[in-house]
């Protein structure tokens, strides 16, 4: 069996980088069979139908391996948590998979998101035979603390999670896959998820060749100072029956597509695949205290003496267009001065304010803007996302070649 191309989708629609004619089926369950570069180890990959034509159907192997497990953590209040993690590892030809881990981390407190949020992506980088720099990489995505298949999920919870919290849930795991590989990891990470990363990335230097920010999160939350009475006072609210009430509200389609085409997803194609996402995350309503820790505000703060403390190679990612096509075409037809009181003019400005903070604050970071894409890089074009990780990757490297402890 030769190990070609596959591609591994969620349900029946396209997605960028699957030829026109190809016929594309829902991804298999994980079975055990024979891969010739590997001699006769078996191991556990990707079985795909893939096609051109109804006559003409054949059954085959993704180049890349898939590897789940689970990992115990511990946070700042003493509480155990055990979570699931997933690792793709590229079979190269000669039969050595690759060791330098790169982990992908997505926002912690988003309505319903889990670790598949990635799974854009993987299907893209599954359909990658050749030619990716990502295939040196063993790629790596978990599930956060009270999110996706984390144990337990508390019904009450009698404090809000903390960004120490999240911190020492990364650590825990970037120091595993530092033990195992012999080699510091590269951090993507996603959206709001910025702010853990920036606290990680200042404080645990040395167990990070280097660190991605895709999107990353609004300056305001990055610079927000929030009183504790207040953070106390929200929270409490959130952690009782109004807050049971207030998730019913929002855990249900209506709600999360309105949400997410006014402010996340702006490509309409993608738009069913986010709200399936949210929607089936959602519905265990024990993963919502992460959401309610963020709305209250305690990941919020000052993160600008932090940024300014990193020294690791960072580029930042960002699309060049507003969440909205919509809004596009309102922005089109305002002319100043009614421009600038207008609602929509602040939308446009948002993203090259976020870019102006990040160079204004992190030290020498590389800045690239991905054309005719809205915010949601990782999850609207992942074909672009792995295309620009592959030129940041190879400079980042050519910057520190050494990825070794």
């Amino acid at each position: 069996m030769s190990t070609l191309p596959c591609f591994i989708v969620g349900g029946a629609r396209p997605f960028a980088g699957v030829p026109a004619n190809a016929l594309v089926v829902k991804e298999r369950d994980v079975r055990c069979v024979a891969v010739p570069a590997l001699g006769r180890r078996r191991v556990a990959v990707q079985m795909m139908s893939v096609a051109g034509n109804d006559d003409d159907r054949a059954q085959v192997a993704s180049p890349w391996v898939k590897e789940s497990r689970r990992v115990e953590c511990v946070d700042t209040q003493n509480r155990k948590w055990t979570f699931g993690s997933d690792v793709y590892r590229h079979v190269s030809s000669s039969g050595t998979p690759s060791k330098a881990p790169l982990l992908l981390i997505h926002t912690s407190t988003g309505l319903g998101v889990n670790r598949t949020y990635w799974n854009p992506f993987f299907r893209f980088m599954c359909s990658v035979s050749a030619g990716s720099d990502l295939s040196n990489y063993d790629l790596h995505r978990f599930d956060w603390i009270c999110t996706g298949d984390s144990e337990p999920k508390p019904s009450k919870v009698s404090a809000p999670f903390s960004i120490d919290d999240y911190v020492l849930q990364l650590e825990t795991y970037v120091r595993k896959i530092r033990d195992e590989s012999g080699q510091r990891a590269v951090l993507v990470g996603q959206g709001s998820v910025e702010a853990v990363a920036l606290t990680f990335v200042a404080k645990h230097p040395d167990l990070l060749h280097s660190f991605i920010i895709v999107r990353g999160i609004s300056e305001k939350y990055l610079t927000a100072e929030v009183p504790e009475w207040r953070k106390k006072l929200v929270f409490g609210i959130l952690n009782s029956p109004a807050g049971d009430a207030f998730w019913k509200l929002v855990a249900n389609r209506r709600y999360i597509e309105g949400f997410s085409r006014k402010n996340i997803i702006r490509d309409e194609r993608v738009l069913d695949e986010w709200c399936d996402l949210a929607l089936e995350g959602a519905q265990d309503p024990n993963v919502r205290f992460g959401v309610f820790s963020f709305i209250s505000g305690h990941l919020f703060g000052d993160f600008r003496p932090l940024m300014s403390q990193i020294s690791i190679p960072t580029v930042f990612i960002t699309g060049d267009k507003t969440t909205s096509a919509k809004l596009d075409t309102r922005m089109q037809s305002v002319r100043p001065p009614i421009g600038l009181l207008a609602k929509e003019y602040t939308f446009r400005e948002d993203r090259d304010k976020r870019v102006v903070f990040h160079k204004q604050h992190i030290p020498k970071v590389q800045v690239v803007t991905v054309n005719d894409v809205g915010t949601e890089v990782s999850f609207e074009r992942p074909d672009l996302l792995v295309s620009v990780l592959d030129k940041a990757l190879t400079s980042l490297n050519a910057n520190q070649p050494s990825m070794a402890n």
